[in-house]
């Protein structure tokens, strides 16, 4: 059961991770971020980098590498969010 649990959380983190890499693609083929709420990138940030260490007090190799690489998809969204931000204010 224990090994069901792992993998079905690897498929979850892939699953949302893979509409967060849609998402930056929009990003980069419009080069605009003026319909993304910047109020809602930084709840999901802080939200993502407080499930992180929530994760890694648990120490489950699956949970860590699943929430890692979706903090580290998420890091370059918030990026892009800013640079396209900023591009358009100048």
């Amino acid at each position: 059961m224990e090994i069901f649990i792992n993998y079905a959380t690897l498929v979850a983190f892939v699953g949302y991770s893979s509409g967060l890499a849609v998402q930056i693609r929009k990003l980069i083929k419009r080069k605009s971020s003026e319909d993304i709420s910047m109020w809602e990138i930084s709840l999901r940030y802080i939200s993502g980098i407080l499930l992180l260490i929530k994760v890694i007090s648990l120490r489950d190799m699956f949970l860590i590498g699943g929430q890692g690489a979706f903090s580290l998809l998420f890091s370059v969204h918030v990026f892009l969010v800013i640079k396209y931000r900023s591009i358009a204010r100048s």
